[in-house]
């Protein structure tokens, strides 16, 4: 196995390969965890370093959702941006950031390794969720 930007992807990289579906499914869980810890944690709302650690963690989104695309055969797809189009699309609608973030995993979660490309979208739609999340919590403190 060799390491792809933050993912374990095997080294003849497919889409049914268990350590594949187990990173995967792994990077979901602990984005959606880490959205409840957002909604439901107040001691993470008031702590000043929180847009830090939330852009860093969008950030390490980003990496995996580049690595799912790569997994799909299209490494050369810019994921980041096509998230942030489905982002725009979803917040056009009125839906707070919050909200976007959780759909985009359960899409994601829902779609699963196979979804590909439109896996990674969603996760990097959720990690742009996430810098939103953080530049307002930054906003509040300053």
């Amino acid at each position: 196995d060799r390491h792809a930007d933050g993912m374990t992807a095997a080294q003849h990289a497919n889409l049914t390969n268990p350590a594949n579906i187990q990173a995967f499914e792994t990077c979901v869980f602990l984005s959606i965890r880490a959205v409840a810890g957002i909604e439901f944690c107040s001691e993470l709302q008031s702590t000043q370093g929180s847009d830090l650690l939330l852009c860093e963690y969008a950030a390490e989104l980003e990496r995996h959702a580049q690595t799912v695309a790569q997994l799909d055969g299209n490494g050369g797809a810019d994921v980041q941006h096509a998230g942030q189009q489905w982002y725009a699309q979803l917040e056009a609608a009125h839906k707070p950031a919050l909200e976007i973030a959780y759909e985009s995993l359960h899409a994601a979660a829902y779609l699963g390794l196979e979804g590909g490309t439109v896996s990674a979208m969603m996760l990097a739609s959720a990690a742009c969720a996430l810098r939103v999340l953080s530049r307002r919590n930054s906003e509040r403190f300053n």
